[in-house]
């Protein structure tokens, strides 16, 4: 039974660029309900960009090593996190290369019209992402897709949004939506004229938002319990 709760479930991967479900039983579906790569980029592009990186490395001498979806392979001195709608580039380099690297690299995209947008995360990575396809797209969706499902409109009130990155430049910023409940998970400081309408939860990660999704499932019980 709690199986098939999971056909309720949503899950958007690569900051909004693909979305998937789950079957009646419980199992992910075979296909994605959409994937930026192959509606917003052609057969070409998708090669293209791939190509450009993997020369780009090569010119800088960096070995480059595949890893899965979830990165669980760290190699050195480069490490290619290929999720289709989004690749990730680890540099185990200092700071100064990975700019100049991001610098040529859109330098390139630019030359070869290729509608992707680079952000630099973390202490030495490089995300691309297609152009106008962020958190905002995915939470645009799935509000569309659960109208469809229940038959009528979710009001803001009814929705929870969880992010450990609600800064001026953050991903999880892309999310927020007016009247909705915002609950920060995250750990770095937020500007005092960007905090209003956000909470912000003792715990943080991904313990945060498991505490904190616990939490409202148990109050929602109670409430049933109540009635």
């Amino acid at each position: 039974a709690q199986q098939s709760l999971l056909q309720n479930l949503m899950l958007y991967p690569t900051t909004g660029g693909q979305a998937w479900g789950f079957d009646n039983h419980g199992n992910l579906a075979h296909n994605p309900h959409y994937d930026v790569s192959k509606t917003h980029l052609t057969a070409e592009q998708n090669v293209a960009w791939r190509r450009i990186i993997d020369d780009l490395l090569r010119e800088y001498a960096l070995d480059k090593s595949i890893a899965d979806q979830k990165g669980n392979i760290v190699a050195y001195p480069a490490t290619v996190i290929d999720g289709k709608a989004q690749i990730i580039i680890r540099l185990n380099e200092r700071k100064d290369r990975r700019d100049e690297i991001t610098k040529r690299l859109s330098e390139e995209f630019t030359q070869k019209e290729l509608p992707l947008k680079l952000k630099k995360i973390g202490r030495s990575s490089i995300r691309i992402t297609i152009s106008e396809i962020d958190k905002a797209y995915a939470t645009k969706y799935h509000l569309q897709e659960v109208a469809r499902r229940l038959g009528y409109e979710v009001q803001p009130k009814d929705i929870l949004i969880v992010g450990n990155s609600f800064d001026e430049n953050g991903d999880d910023r892309q999310m927020m939506i007016k009247g909705a409940r915002i609950v920060s998970v995250g750990r770095r400081p937020i500007d005092h004229n960007l905090r209003e309408g956000i909470e912000f939860y003792p715990i943080h990660s991904w313990q945060g938002t498991d505490y904190l999704l616990s939490e409202v499932i148990n109050d929602i019980k109670l409430q049933k319990i109540a009635i």
